[in-house]
């Protein structure tokens, strides 16, 4: 008997569940659409254990094998705090320069993602870095060249497919040269096709070449290719160019389709018809319940009445089933980080270290001679993304832990946590605890994206006779520091990083 539509869309949808658990709702939302895919994110995790106790309750109340897909990069994008490595961005690992560094990385990230019954990982990043302030790719891409991205990405994936993990490439055609997030508002790319081809889509002929099961697309307009509507919903971007001229045969993954970047088109329901019709076979509808729901209906209604054609639907059913049979293991391994990511991680943070600016200091800051003088810690209050982001134990409190560093010793400084995106009233009370410091030791959040930040760092800088900045999410506020300030950065804010360019900067290692 042929399959109806509920049964072929099901295989299609991909949801977020708002929760660690298989509650009731979450297993009717399942059951009552047939979804066979599922993302987890920061609000599903607890403990190793618990997550593969979701996976397996959920799988046997629904009585069917989820594909399970996660956003696991490394660096800014890492949602699990236990049984993985939490690496430095890409970028720190781009410095490094080493590709066989970075394939047993993939390696690593394959074989712990692989025992905690992930079957895909969104990752990694293909997107090419430029000179100009890009806040949604940042360190999350390798390089500016897209020779250097096409090698490491290419390793990334051989090694992650070894370990039995999809690896996805992301996020196609290149959206490393927008100037707008894509979760925030629509990014708009006038780059022509010869231009994007001669430089940006590089490293995706290289992931098709190495083999790579899952390309992403990207939510960005791209004016020259397609005038009318997001790479999500291109027919030509999606299906005649990706497909038909790039020869890709794996599976087609949207981002999510609620993406502040697609709102102007529609909600969620709009979107999941659209993105289908431009060729897409796994669709993401990452967090509202009513969302998926819609999602859902809508999709089924344009199969019924014949705005999606069927015969394109069973095709995409085939390529995801033929994703399903790669990866017939749930909990394949030993769970827990191995030993070895730790030291790899490590020596992409200490080759990522980096003095922007060295300012009026002399290198190293010794901490010590500022004993007895006025000097402030200024520092992001991690806890306000607990709830989106995992922060290691050691420097979720990061005055904690800086203060406990050897080079610290005897180092008194007055403590100012800021929150993360921080409001008049924060701003002013950091201005007042700087007044007449001796030392400020700024660690910058996102100055770029956070207006308070820029006032915080220009209180630090007009109020202190001496200012240290790190730079942590964003390395593009070294513009925001000024001559006499030293500025610097480990491309991101993991305890790697956060240890190497401390280092770094006072203690010269």
């Amino acid at each position: 008997m042929a399959n109806t539509f509920r049964e072929l869309i099901g295989w299609k949808l991909v949801f977020g569940v708002s929760g660690p658990d298989a509650d009731d709702r979450t297993v009717s939302l399942f059951r009552e659409t047939g979804a066979r895919g599922l993302i987890l994110y920061r609000r599903n995790f607890r403990s190793a254990e618990q997550v593969k106790k979701l996976i397996s309750e959920l799988e046997e109340k629904l009585g069917w094998k989820l594909l399970v897909c996660l956003d696991h990069e490394g660096g800014r994008v890492v949602f699990l705090g236990e049984g993985v490595t939490v690496f430095p961005d890409n970028y720190a690992f781009g410095l490094l320069g080493d590709a066989e560094t970075v394939r047993r990385q993939g390696e690593i990230e394959g074989a712990e993602l692989s025992a905690l019954g992930i079957n895909i990982n969104f990752s990694p990043v293909c997107d090419i870095i430029g000179d100009t302030y890009n806040p949604g790719i940042l360190s999350r891409s390798y390089s500016k060249s897209p020779e250097a991205v096409s090698r490491f990405i290419k390793e990334r994936i051989r090694g992650t497919q070894s370990r039995g993990v999809s690896a996805t490439v992301k996020h196609y055609p290149g959206k490393g040269h927008a100037t707008v997030d894509a979760h925030l508002g629509l990014p708009v790319i006038q780059s022509t096709l010869r231009e994007m081809e001669d430089f940006h889509l590089k490293p995706f002929f290289a992931a098709i070449e190495a083999g790579v099961e899952c390309v992403m697309s990207s939510h960005p307009l791209y004016a020259n290719i397609d005038s009318e509507v997001p790479a999500t919903f291109s027919y030509k971007i999606m299906t005649e160019l990706l497909r038909g001229k790039y020869g890709y045969k794996g599976v087609i993954v949207s981002d999510d389709l609620e993406m502040g970047a697609l709102t102007k088109y529609g909600g969620a329901g709009d979107a999941i018809v659209k993105a289908d019709k431009a060729g897409h076979d796994l669709l993401l509808v990452c967090h509202a319940t009513d969302a998926q729901n819609r999602s859902y209906h809508s999709l089924l209604k344009a199969y019924e009445d014949g705005t999606l054609d069927r015969k394109l639907l069973e095709k995409s059913v085939e390529r995801i089933k033929t994703l399903h049979a790669k990866r017939p293991a749930r909990f394949e391994g030993q769970l827990g980080p191995l030993p070895e990511g730790a030291l790899i991680a490590r020596k992409a943070a200490g080759a990522a270290a980096t003095v922007l600016n060295k300012g009026n200091f002399d290198m190293p800051v010794r901490l010590a001679q500022y004993a007895g003088k006025k000097a402030v810690l200024v520092y992001p209050r991690f806890a306000d993304l607990e709830e989106t982001l995992i922060w290691e134990p050691e420097v979720k409190e990061l005055d904690s832990w800086f203060l406990s560093r050897d080079f610290a010793r005897g180092f008194k400084p007055e403590l100012c946590r800021v929150p993360l995106n921080p409001d008049d009233n924060a701003v002013r009370q950091a201005a007042r605890q700087l007044d007449g410091a001796e030392l400020a030791v700024v660690f910058v959040w996102d100055a770029g994206l956070f207006e308070g930040w820029r006032k915080v760092l220009e209180a630090a800088q007009s109020r202190a006779k001496n200012c240290v900045v790190i730079l942590l999410r964003d390395f593009f506020d070294a513009r925001f520091a000024a001559p006499a300030v030293l500025a610097a950065t480990a491309y991101g804010f993991r305890k790697c990083q956060l240890e190497a360019v401390c280092e770094k900067v006072f203690k010269g290692a």
